[in-house]
């Protein structure tokens, strides 16, 4: 399971290379947020990483899953 882009920041469809990946990173634009296991897909913000999984569509675009599968992935 995933979480996804919330209303108004949709997750972008599309392929995508990996651009950049850090162990841990913190959001440069949403309150320091933290970003284990972050694979960065575009420079304005959008990666693949760790984080809470509501159930819904919650996140500012980008892709969260569960802490071992974003381990498991990076």
């Amino acid at each position: 399971p995933v979480s996804t882009g919330k209303r108004g920041k949709e997750t972008p469809p599309g392929v995508f290379a990996i651009l950049q990946k850090k162990k841990f990173h913190r959001s440069n634009l949403y309150s320091n947020a933290p970003m284990p296991f972050m694979q960065r897909l575009t420079w304005d913000g959008i990666a693949i990483h760790a984080g809470q999984l509501p159930g819904y569509p919650a996140s500012h675009g980008c892709i969260r899953m569960y802490i071992r599968d974003a381990e498991y992935l990076f």
